[in-house]
């Protein structure tokens, strides 16, 4: 008995175990997970997809969308213009497609770029662009613009470390000018309660060549190997590691590693953590608070 992954050879002959209700699974699309080697395959399973109840679509589709929200620490993301940056401008059309596969999980993460990232052709007449030096992790920022205040200190904070392609709102602190947090962070939502009067609005000026660096967590039965296949596929899209934790559970040969990753925006961030998702043996990826 063999997993379904198991890549044949010539001269390899099989025996295909069937069940009247057994389906297709939404997981057989994602290419890293090897399940589905050519175009024509792929077709038949979305073509099936397409076949099937359409309210049944929306949930799906809802469910993964909410997932790799939720993965990327992204919130309050309004679908309605999310929807109207893909090829199906409805909001249910666009939840079914990414239920029925039409939408993958990298496409999700380009759209989400496009959303919160502004062009660099645009301008609002109260920007007050930010320029400062290169930075290093919590020195000032020049890819931040203010709205409506004058030339302030920037710095991205260490609790959430926002990157490009996530919503973003700053904090006036004493002495410190501008400190610049994902919308989502903990910190924000307790700033709101106690002082909201000094948030403002912020949002990215453009994509630029900066690395931002963002940790991610990941979950995964122990196995040789496993360690130098995820530090080859970073490797491999040229991805930075600044830093690595790991431990294993003897009692469940369960490892959990913590890597601190440069990363250019949200889109590039997705897309490593669904190669690594794709890894033999990996359970969970997923991003997590700064230390």
């Amino acid at each position: 008995m063999v997993p379904l992954t198991t890549a044949l050879r010539n001269g390899d002959q099989v025996e295909v175990l069937t069940n009247r209700s057994i389906t297709p699974s939404r997981d057989w699309l994602n290419p890293a997970r090897g399940y589905l080697a050519t175009a024509r395959a792929r077709a038949k399973v979305r073509s099936w997809f397409k076949q099937q109840d359409h309210a049944k679509n929306v949930a799906a589709g809802r469910s993964v969308l909410e997932r790799e929200l939720d993965r990327l620490g992204l919130h309050e993301v309004n679908l309605e213009k999310l929807a109207q940056k893909s090829r199906f401008p409805k909001q249910d059309d666009f939840l079914a497609a990414i239920g029925r596969g039409d939408i993958t999980g990298g496409q999700i993460a380009s759209l989400l770029s496009d959303l919160l990232l502004p062009s660099r052709e645009t301008e609002a007449p109260r920007e007050v662009p930010v320029s400062r030096p290169g930075r290093r992790e919590g020195q000032p920022s020049d890819d931040v613009t203010i709205y409506g205040v004058g030339n302030l200190l920037t710095r991205l904070a260490r609790c959430c470390r926002p990157t490009p392609g996530e919503p973003i709102i700053g904090f006036i602190t004493q002495g410190q000018g501008v400190t610049i947090h994902r919308r989502g962070c903990p910190n924000v939502q307790r700033y709101e309660e106690t002082a909201s009067d000094r948030l403002i609005e912020v949002s990215w000026t453009h994509r630029g060549e900066r690395r931002y660096p963002v940790d991610i967590q990941i979950e995964a039965y122990d196995r040789q190997g496993l360690i130098r296949d995820i530090t080859a596929l970073l490797n491999n899209e040229h991805i930075n590691v600044t830093a690595v934790n790991t431990r294993t559970d003897p009692t469940d040969q369960r490892a959990r590693m913590t890597l601190t990753l440069e990363v250019a925006d949200a889109g590039q961030l997705s897309r490593v953590m669904e190669r690594i998702s794709g890894l033999r043996n990996v359970r969970d990826v997923r991003r997590v608070a700064s230390n």
